[in-house]
């Protein structure tokens, strides 16, 4: 037979301070409430900051005029909210801003070994990017001849749009795209560090995609107004 072991009974004092407690063992109640609490919430913040959203202030002129941010002054900023759980899931669209993780020395001025910088994709893996005449084409899979793509939703009229933007060289393919990789550029194509020039993004470097809210933080009011990111709709499938 098992052996039963029973809890020994508590004693008269025992009894009396849960009946009737002091101050001081509720205020340590209270305490012990509160930091169960605090650690179930952490836990759970750290595990959707992680996994699931962040945040980022969009700072740098690279997707300017849709995102906005003033270099002068500072006066206005846009905080774009990032889902890092849905590409995981699923796969990346033209048009898609993204978060693209870079190493330290493509980004001087920041002071951590990696850096972050928004951007729009463009190109779709087995597709081919080409610029001419200042417009963006696609060569679709297995197509021989390109598609012009049209960005007027996003892109104020008479962008032009260079593989080289010191020089505007006039007409340039580029290489097909991997099965993991994605062209990207900056809506502010005279001033944007992008796939022109890093070459094209491995879907491992893309850190999230942006959601639907976008806070515009305008220091002359500090109020913090809400807009909604519309992905466009393109002349071509993808």
């Amino acid at each position: 037979m098992a052996n039963v072991f029973f809890q020994e009974p508590f004693s008269d004092e025992q009894i009396k301070r849960k009946l009737e407690p002091t101050l001081f063992d509720e205020f340590l109640e209270y305490i012990s409430y509160f930091i169960r609490v605090f650690l179930v919430v952490a836990l759970i913040y750290v595990i959707i900051r992680q996994g699931v959203f962040d945040s980022r202030t969009v700072s740098g002129v690279s997707m300017f005029p849709y995102f906005n941010f003033d270099e002068s002054s500072f006066a206005v900023q846009d905080v774009i909210y990032l889902d890092l759980i849905t590409p995981r899931f699923g796969r990346y669209e033209r048009g898609d801003v993204v978060v693209i993780n870079r190493p330290e020395h493509e980004c001087p001025k920041s002071s951590n070994r990696t850096c972050n910088f928004v951007k729009r994709i463009i190109g779709l893996p087995g597709e081919r990017v080409a610029f001419e005449d200042g417009l963006v084409y696609i060569y679709l899979p297995n197509q021989k001849f390109p598609i012009l793509l049209d960005e007027s939703s996003y892109l104020p009229a008479g962008t032009m749009t260079y593989k080289n933007t010191r020089d505007g060289v006039e007409k340039f393919v580029e290489p097909i795209l991997g099965p993991d990789e994605y062209y990207l550029l900056g809506d502010n194509r005279m001033n944007s560090y992008d796939s022109r020039a890093m070459g094209p993004i491995k879907k491992n470097d893309i850190y999230g995609i942006i959601g639907r809210e976008i806070f515009s933080f305008v220091s002359e009011d500090s109020q913090r107004r809400i807009r909604f990111f519309k992905k466009p709709a393109y002349n071509i499938p993808g």
